[in-house]
């Protein structure tokens, strides 16, 4: 199933990170440090996964092929699928698992309001509406806890600062000019560049200094300024897809 459409493909790179970010975290479940972070990180991977949903549903809408929400996430392989790399590495630890969902909440908050003040698309307006508040929380939430990893122990701050070095740079994957200069803007009324330039500012890294958090934002590195003409993907995302598709692919078309 190849996707040529740029608007279409312009949603699906925001539902693919969805889902598959929400595979990822969901990988919590039971594992978590404690029942009540258990609780509360396997409700974000469900709230990451509504989104997906809403992505797919709207892209469906779009399609009008005839394609569902389950055959774009369960019948497409590897190399059609257009998240970011930043949401396909495994979760290492808890601290790396926060500061990814942290990064990511981050952009989408401001992806979304932009949107919302900008879209003259009432479908997508409506739908960032609804995904913002979930957004908000997971943003405060997971800053919440950056800020407890730093200032607890120094195996907590050393794992946090690690976990940020390494996140760091696939955040491009996000920034990349391949979702900011196609036609999805013209026909979504989006301003590809504002949301470019303000995402660019939402990052945060938690590198904290005399008990004031320093921002640094990705605007001071050129390095990040790329084209991608495809999304680069790890063998991380072949591993996911085989468990997430294994039972679709080996019963189609089975209900419940």
């Amino acid at each position: 199933m190849t996707i040529k459409n740029d608007d279409v493909q312009f949603l699906l790179h925001h539902a693919d990170n969805f889902l598959i970010l929400s595979h990822r975290t969901s990988e919590w479940c039971a594992h978590a440090p404690n029942v009540e972070l258990d609780i509360a990180i396997t409700n974000i991977a469900l709230d990451l996964l509504g989104q997906a949903r809403n992505f797919y549903q709207l892209i469906c809408e779009q399609l009008n092929d005839g394609s569902t929400e389950d055959s774009l996430a369960f019948l497409r392989d590897e190399p059609e699928f257009l998240n970011s790399t930043l949401v396909e590495h495994p979760n290492n630890d808890f601290a790396f698992t926060i500061a990814r969902l942290h990064f990511v909440a981050n952009y989408y908050y401001t992806f979304y309001t932009h949107i919302i003040n900008n879209t003259g698309n009432e479908n997508l307006k409506h739908l960032a509406a609804k995904h913002l508040k979930e957004t908000t929380y997971h943003e405060r939430w997971t800053k919440e806890w950056m800020l407890r990893l730093f200032f607890g122990t120094d195996e907590s701050k050393e794992k946090l600062e690690f976990a940020c070095k390494v996140l760091l740079p696939y955040t491009k994957d996000f920034l990349a000019n391949r979702w900011f200069q196609t036609k999805a803007d013209e026909q979504l009324n989006l301003n590809g560049d504002v949301i470019k330039k303000e995402a660019i500012k939402s990052y945060q890294v938690a590198l904290l200094q005399k008990e004031q958090v320093i921002v640094p934002t990705m605007a001071e590195t050129e390095d990040y300024n790329i084209y991608l003409e495809a999304p680069i993907h790890t063998t991380h995302l072949t591993n996911i897809l085989s468990e997430m598709q294994s039972i679709h692919r080996a019963h189609p078309n089975a209900i419940w």
